[in-house]
């Protein structure tokens, strides 16, 4: 599915679900899609919740959030293991919670996150991986996200995952990494955050 330029919304109560074997792809930043006021749930999410989905892309999109007209929900939802995913070079922001949650199984699920900039996600935290394994983080910039105590990129519970080149500047947490084992951080530029660059716990 390709959008040209130009502003979409997402109307109130419907959001954008995306089966296995899809691409949602924009024309850059300039194409938009937009969270109404009231929608309150996910701008995007997969559409198998139960057995979770596979070989998704979202590409060149500004995704905005539209956190000052929400009062509940995510910009990116993936829900019970979505494998072998890519979000590449997207500008994810104003987020009223979580700008992308993986919500995996604990399983190898093997996403992609390269070139995207995540910025304004007030809520929560701008990139969650939430018992998912083997997934990359690479060449990314977070920034300005506020507002949560557990970082811009929160792992829990997360497994041999690879974080490597991105800058994280003026967040409250940068990096966080909560009953995690065996993950790569590497190469990674964290400066100016107002609180901890790098937590484990």
């Amino acid at each position: 599915i390709s959008f040209p330029t130009g502003v979409r919304k997402a109307v109130k109560s419907c959001d954008i679900t995306l089966p296995s074997n899809i691409t949602l792809r924009g024309a850059g930043w300039e194409t938009i899609l937009k969270a109404a006021s009231g929608l309150n749930s996910p701008l995007i999410r997969n559409s198998d919740i139960i057995n979770g989905n596979d070989n998704i892309e979202i590409s060149n999109l500004k995704l905005d959030g539209n956190s000052e007209g929400q009062t509940s929900g995510d910009i990116i939802y993936w829900r019970n293991g979505v494998t072998n995913s890519r979000i590449v070079n997207c500008y994810i922001c104003n987020a009223y919670r979580h700008g992308v949650w993986i919500y995996g199984r604990g399983t190898d699920d093997n996403n992609f996150f390269i070139n995207n900039t995540f910025e304004s996600c007030r809520g929560g935290r701008a990139l969650y991986l939430y018992k998912t394994n083997k997934n990359v983080v690479k060449n990314n910039v977070f920034k300005d996200n506020l507002g949560s105590d557990q970082g811009a990129l929160f792992l829990y519970k997360s497994q041999y995952n690879n974080i490597t080149e991105n800058l994280f500047i003026e967040n409250d947490y940068a990096i966080y990494l909560n009953g995690c084992e065996k993950n790569i951080i590497n190469h990674n530029i964290v400066i100016s955050n107002k609180k901890i660059g790098i937590g484990l716990y």
